[in-house]
């Protein structure tokens, strides 16, 4: 299980607050799940030890600080492609559908494709 770190920097000045409203509006539009995460201050770091038993809902988790995480897979129906430079941001443009979402880093070859899961899979227990 992985989860996905969102760094919305409220601090930022560069960053304008209809900004971060317009990403959190995205973000429960698709994910309702109770699946985001508190991390610390300015950092990656999770607030949890047993982060994928601890999703809560986006409204619970939104820091003025800036940072949150989302489990990815079953708990949040929610998919990630991370696309770590030009080549591969080209190739998904051509056989990828339009994601959900696409969240930047602020450089023209990376980016997250976040896709919602159309339906649950069933949960395979390990052995």
């Amino acid at each position: 299980m992985s989860f996905f770190f969102f760094w919305i920097p409220a601090f930022n000045q560069s960053i304008s607050i209809e900004s971060i409203n317009e990403t959190f509006s995205l973000l429960k539009k698709i994910c309702d799940q109770e699946a985001f995460l508190e991390l610390k201050p300015k950092s990656k770091i999770l607030l949890a030890n047993d982060w994928p038993n601890q999703g809560k809902s986006l409204d619970r988790v939104k820091s003025t600080d800036g940072n949150l995480g989302l489990i990815l897979g079953i708990k949040s129906g929610i998919l990630d492609i991370d696309l770590d430079c030009t080549e591969s941001k080209a190739l998904a443009d051509r056989i990828l559908p339009s994601p959900h979402a696409i969240f930047e880093r602020g450089s023209s070859d990376s980016s997250h494709y976040l896709y919602k899961g159309i339906k649950k899979w069933p949960v395979l227990k390990e052995r």
